[in-house]
């Protein structure tokens, strides 16, 4: 069974996994044109795609792939999060220049 953990690892060290994700998010689309879109190797693509339809976020028809709804659930999800987790990283070097007081009160959420 797949963890949570695991499927967040599984996007957060590989950017050319959110980068196929993306791509997917445009349609069905067949491996050449995600090949071409992402310049990734078609050995990587194969991988990824594997591991993809293992997770049942996508569904291969032939040579042509598309998300299914968990899949386009999954990369809008993520998408969020690391949208969210750039934000605070330009947040904490904002910060670093605070007092702490100021930025605490600031950065409050």
């Amino acid at each position: 069974m797949n963890s949570a953990h695991g499927a967040v690892a599984l996007l957060a060290n590989s950017e050319n996994r959110v980068a196929v994700l993306e791509v997917l998010q445009q349609g069905p689309i067949d491996r050449a044109a995600i090949q071409a879109e992402t310049a990734v190797s078609s050995a990587t693509l194969r991988r990824i795609l594997t591991d993809f339809e293992a997770r049942y976020w996508i569904v291969p028809q032939g040579d042509t792939c598309e998300l299914t709804p968990l899949g386009a659930w999954a990369v809008e999800e993520f998408t969020n999060f690391l949208n969210m987790m750039q934000t605070c990283c330009e947040l904490q070097q904002i910060s670093n220049g605070c007092p702490e007081t100021s930025c605490r009160s600031t950065f409050d959420v």
